[in-house]
């Protein structure tokens, strides 16, 4: 079955272009995909949803966790969802405790424009500096007004997604990075959803362990 491989906020899809082993969707505003009006969670599913329209496995990479976990309870096409470096949450104050408070992850919803400070944030999250140039340079690719967009929205109120997992009647499980330095891992391990830990994998899980990823959507 094919795997959809869905990159994080202020990424784009050319971040996994050297992988051939999925497919590669864009989320809206971001690197080459469709500008929206609105960047709401609903509005980024429903984008998504139009694009989905035979059975997948769909492999969905921090801030696209949220999109893609409603995009399960609406889309019959996927059959299988793997989330990397996001665990559900049931409010934006759960959002704050997932993701650690030094982060500065705050940038991707300020529509921030000093490339230096853009620079600084990620390269502090990389475990080395291989991606930092290609991910600065897809973050100003994004539409200037998704973050305040999407942050009005999540401020707005946040739908539980332990609840709607629930209701999902497909499996569902979540990978880590053993040296993410954007993720509460400390948190995240007290969790009660399926996930693992991935040895030598930072936040980028994808891209730093491309492979072990593929056996665990296999197995």
């Amino acid at each position: 079955m094919k795997v959809i491989a869905i990159h994080g906020n202020g990424q784009s899809k050319s971040l996994y272009k050297d992988i051939k082993d999925f497919e590669l969707m864009e989320l809206a505003g971001h690197g080459e995909a469709k500008r929206l009006d609105n960047y709401s969670l609903e509005a980024h599913v429903k984008y998504l949803n139009d694009l989905i329209k035979e059975p997948v496995i769909v492999l969905a990479q921090s801030f696209s966790a949220h999109v893609a976990i409603r995009l399960a309870k609406l889309n019959p096409n996927i059959k299988k969802l793997v989330c990397t470096s996001m665990l559900p949450v049931s409010s934006l104050e759960e959002f704050g405790k997932v993701v650690k408070p030094e982060s500065g992850i705050n940038i991707l919803f300020t529509g921030e424009t000093n490339k230096d400070k853009v620079r600084a944030f990620i390269k502090n999250q990389q475990n080395s500096d291989s991606l930092v140039d290609e991910l600065v340079d897809a973050f100003f690719q994004l539409d200037p007004k998704h973050g305040a967009s999407l942050y009005a929205d999540m401020v707005a109120g946040i739908e539980n997604e332990y609840q709607i997992l629930e209701e999902i009647k497909i499996p569902v499980s979540f990978l880590f990075g053993a040296d993410d330095k954007l993720m509460n891992l400390d948190y995240i391990k007290q969790s009660s959803v399926d996930f693992k830990i991935i040895e030598g994998a930072g936040h980028n899980i994808i891209v730093d362990r491309p492979e072990a990823v593929l056996e665990y959507i296999k197995a």
